[in-house]
């Protein structure tokens, strides 16, 4: 696994199929697990992430009550498996190109990628 995205979430069913769309046009080329881990939502984004869980086997869903960002971060860091980790968090906006790019740093000697 070179690649674990962290998605956090929280209420977020209005943007959360842009991001999950975004990462799967780019899967193929890339060695990826997605982890969504939602923060206790009351509307319908645990529901529209399990549909997208049930159809790729690298998207996996994550629920807990609602405990805040840093705590999702964090359980999703304990459950990845990849070299690097993504964070993605409700407010963001991911590219569609945006692993691509990522990809070009990481056979660098950064130690940081923004």
């Amino acid at each position: 696994m070179d690649i674990s995205i962290v998605i956090t979430t929280y209420n977020n069913e209005k943007c959360i199929k842009r991001y999950l769309d975004a990462i799967v046009k780019q899967k193929e080329n890339h060695n990826i697990e997605v982890l969504i881990v939602d923060d206790g939502s009351k509307d319908d984004t645990v529901k529209i992430c399990q549909e997208y869980s049930n159809k790729y086997n690298y998207i996996q869903i994550i629920t807990h009550d609602n405990a805040g960002v840093s705590l999702s971060r964090n359980i999703g860091v304990r459950h990845s498996r990849g070299k690097w980790i993504m964070f993605i968090d409700s407010d963001d906006y991911i590219l569609d190109d945006a692993l691509n790019v990522i990809s070009c740093y990481l056979n660098t000697d950064a130690d940081v990628i923004f």
